[in-house]
């Protein structure tokens, strides 16, 4: 029987803070800022967020990130 560990996101950003070097970790969190801003602003009107919660978004930014999108990393998996 395993036992799945539910990791805090304090715990899961001190993972990976504490795994990467700073200077690494500061590129990845800025572009990664940059990119999740420029993606909600470029999609303004394009999905039909009714509450305005931004829970679409995420949920479709989620399901697109769950796959790799660079073609150099496709052909490696395959």
């Amino acid at each position: 029987m395993s036992v799945e560990v539910k990791m805090t996101i304090e715990e899961k950003i001190d993972f990976v803070k504490s795994n990467i070097p700073e200077s690494v970790y500061n590129v990845f969190n800025k572009e990664w800022d940059e990119f999740v801003y420029s993606c909600s602003e470029n999609m303004y009107g394009l999905i039909d967020d009714e509450t305005g919660d931004g829970e679409d978004f995420d949920k479709y930014l989620g399901i697109f990130m769950t796959y790799p999108h660079w073609e150099e990393i496709g052909d490696k998996l395959q």
